[in-house]
């Protein structure tokens, strides 16, 4: 009875998602907004979906696993946070740090590790979550210097090494996952990078090195990299200017081997070379393979993000305005057509966590060193 219930009711959401795409209207951008009002609205957004209690405060997402909002959304807005409060110091930020990352901690698994909290049928992605909670509350820490939190920054991150982490692939997707995958391997060399500065081992330093190495062996000469060892072949500008950006990150690390740092260096200015060739003629980035992200906000973002230091100011300004072109009568749109249009598509279910994805990228580009 059960499965016959699940099937209706996915068949149901099915329909649903087939009548929201077909209906959806299309926006034409009215006008372009100072950096400062696109930050402002985009935040406003999302502070109208902050749950607050006595100390805990949560970003409520659409998206649940057994009423769990998404993970990734509260490290992202976590970690929002913590750049904003090193240039305002306000009150209010540090108060959003403290209690957003007591929320966190109250949803570790009993393995001291993080869910995603997708869909409950999907699987959970438990080593993305885990390295960018990690990473934001390590930027918390920075910031209040808690030692209970660092206690659990340690605890954690030793949970991530016996469950998500091997020394093949680096850290894993799932736990059980026998596959490397850039995106993580970078992400985590960043991660480890910086608890460096404050918890030297010589495992972290090994594992650092080894990361980035592997990074290093599955980008071409050419600056292509696939996904993943179970997605070779497919290149997805969704996710690899990411890489460039982390691994960038993990390289400012005094304790990366100079053969790693060499070798890797190489390959990412092959990378960006061949990121920078992917934009068309309005200076939007268009997916080369995986066309159904046309024009994806969230590629467009962290590719310039990746290239800001080899793309002429004038070129930057351009893109950056076609990244705020997005957000319309104070709703942001996720997809640009070749004419002009915004929609959202099969992605509206995730627009409130994707929010949050554009607002990080966006302040990243606007406070981190250039």
């Amino acid at each position: 009875m059960n499965k016959i219930i699940f099937l209706f009711w996915l068949f149901f959401k099915k329909l649903r998602t087939k009548l929201v795409l077909k209906f959806e209207k299309k926006a034409v951008p009215s006008q372009i907004l100072s950096d400062k009002d696109f930050t402002n609205k985009l935040w406003t957004i999302i502070h109208s979906n902050l749950v607050e209690s006595d100390n805990t405060t949560y970003y409520n997402t659409r998206i649940k696993n057994k009423d769990l909002s998404n993970n990734l959304a509260q490290a992202r807005v976590l970690l929002s946070a913590t750049m904003l409060f090193k240039k305002s110091k306000s009150e209010q930020l540090l108060r959003l740090i403290n209690s957003l990352s007591n929320y966190l901690l109250t949803v570790r698994t009993e393995k001291k590790i993080w869910l995603f909290n997708q869909k409950w049928w999907n699987k959970q992605d438990e080593g993305i979550a885990t390295i960018w909670v990690l990473l934001a509350l390590l930027e918390a820490y920075k910031i209040n210097g808690n030692e209970d939190l660092f206690r659990d920054i340690i605890e954690s991150t030793n949970a991530t090494h016996k469950y998500l982490y091997s020394k093949i692939n680096s850290l894993n997707h799932n736990i059980g996952d026998n596959f490397w995958c850039l995106n993580a391997a970078s992400t985590y060399a960043m991660y480890i990078s910086r608890l460096l500065q404050f918890n030297r081992e010589d495992e972290y330093i090994e594992n650092l090195n080894q990361s980035i190495n592997l990074c290093s062996e599955h980008v071409t000469d050419e600056g292509y990299f696939s996904y993943s060892d179970l997605r070779k072949g497919t290149y997805l500008l969704l996710y690899n200017p990411i890489v460039i950006i982390t691994l960038e990150e993990a390289l400012k690390s005094e304790y990366v081997d100079d053969s790693v740092r060499n070798n890797i260096e190489v390959k990412i200015e092959a990378a960006k070379e061949f990121i920078s060739r992917q934009r068309d003629d309005e200076d939007f980035f268009v997916e080369p393979e995986q066309k159904q992200f046309s024009r994806y906000i969230i590629s467009n973002i962290t590719c310039l993000v990746a290239l800001r230091n080899i793309i002429k100011k004038e070129k930057n300004i351009e893109i950056l305005n076609n990244i705020k072109s997005y957000l319309i009568n104070d709703d942001l749109y996720l997809c640009r057509n070749e004419n002009g249009e915004f929609y959202n598509g099969k992605l509206y279910e995730v627009k409130d966590v994707l929010v949050t994805e554009v607002y990080f990228w966006f302040n990243y580009y606007l406070n981190s060193d250039r």
